[in-house]
């Protein structure tokens, strides 16, 4: 069955299954940290207001992955799992998790924009976490000129 999304790390290869473009073997700890701490900043506010983005974000990703889960922890324990998918993943997959997850960042803004929801909070909140992972994305390249 094929994939509903295609994943950073299969977009980025040619014809012959060869990445076209360079990627670091090592994604430092500081940056996955970072871009840890910028996913929850936006899937803990929508925790907080009853909607288990976590929980989908886990399964959806998984599932894209062809994996249970992304972690040794249980149900309920989905944050958890991705935390240590972040932390100890191999850098494709890990890209691959970043591109995924800002992906859907990035189509529930616009979801928002789309739509007036009660609150005008949560665009400004995905737009701020977009914003965000760039800062972090070219702080962390720089390191590597």
């Amino acid at each position: 069955m094929r994939n509903l999304y295609k994943l950073f790390s299969e977009r980025i290869k040619n014809k012959n299954g060869e990445p076209e473009v360079y990627s670091y073997d090592v994604s430092s700890k500081a940056f996955r940290n970072q871009v840890f701490y910028i996913m929850a900043d936006v899937l803990d506010i929508y925790e907080e207001h009853g909607d288990s983005l976590w929980d989908y974000m886990h399964d959806s990703f998984a599932r894209e992955m062809g994996l249970k889960k992304l972690g040794r922890y249980g149900e309920g324990y989905k944050k958890n799992n991705i935390e240590e998918f972040v932390d100890e993943s191999f850098n494709d997959a890990f890209l691959d998790l970043v591109d995924y997850i800002f992906h859907l960042f990035y189509m529930l803004y616009l979801l928002h924009r789309a739509k007036f929801f009660q609150t005008l909070f949560y665009p400004f909140l995905v737009q701020k976490a977009l914003l965000s992972l760039s800062f972090v994305i070219v702080n962390h390249m720089i390191k590597y000129l």
